[in-house]
């Protein structure tokens, strides 16, 4: 066959397009996805892979600015179940997966996350017991703060504080969660208690909203999460 301009240029493109589709075929066949945060790697399967639906809520989260580096997870509720015996999997209609947001943070902001004032003002507060309603929580030793202003948003922590007595060193062993009730169409009761919190290690921070029927597998929640993440770090 004589090989003029015009089949030149369709041989050309069939060669190209079977490149693209060899291609596209390696990348769509991998079960996982490669992401550079930062100085760090990790290899995250796809079915934990969320990115492009960054949540509106990470915008406003504390002690984060703009230039970490970030990208969405999502944990689902079966393997929740099994890391964390007792975790429901369901409420009403609405399935209990978690969605998290993976950070790999500045220096900046890691001083942050280590701060031992991170949560001053909220201990402050219930020292005084001027601005906030406190109640027992239904997990023993954990109690509910509510500023006064409000009865649909507290703070949940494990202790309270000593009349004189400084904070805890580290934040997390005062403070659980920011929760808050919102409607939902989907549940038996028709509204969602949703609880805000993290976990953060080395420079690594988690952010993730768990319901407030499974707060109290918190740490366990947490374990999973960290173990799970440190497993897609891909080791230099």
């Amino acid at each position: 066959m004589k090989l003029t301009g015009r089949n030149m240029r369709s041989i050309i493109v069939i060669l190209l397009s079977a490149c693209v589709i060899g291609y596209s075929a390696s990348v769509f066949m991998s079960d996982t996805v490669k992401v550079n945060l930062g100085d760090d790697t990790f290899e995250i399967p796809k079915v934990n892979s969320r990115q492009g639906s960054m949540p509106s809520w990470i915008a406003n989260l504390p002690g984060l600015d703009d230039g970490s580096k970030a990208f969405v997870l999502e944990f689902s509720a079966e393997g929740l179940s099994e890391a964390a015996p007792g975790y429901q999997v369901r409420d009403g209609d609405y399935i209990e997966v978690i969605r998290a947001v993976l950070h790999v943070l500045e220096p900046y902001e890691v001083a942050r996350y280590e701060d031992p004032d991170r949560y001053r003002d909220l201990w402050e507060k219930a020292n005084s017991g001027k601005e906030e309603v406190i109640e027992a929580h239904h997990v023993d030793g954990w109690y509910k703060i509510y500023p006064r202003t409000s009865s649909r948003n507290w703070s949940v922590v494990r202790q309270l504080p000593r009349l004189g007595g400084g904070a805890p060193k580290d934040p997390l062993d005062f403070w659980v969660a920011d929760c808050r009730y919102s409607n939902s169409p989907v549940t038996e009761t028709g509204m969602r208690e949703r609880c805000l919190t993290y976990i953060f290690y080395d420079d690594i921070a988690v952010e993730f909203y768990v319901s407030g029927q499974n707060l109290h597998l918190i740490d366990e929640i947490r374990d999973h999460l960290r173990e799970r993440v440190e497993s897609w770090r891909v080791k230099s």
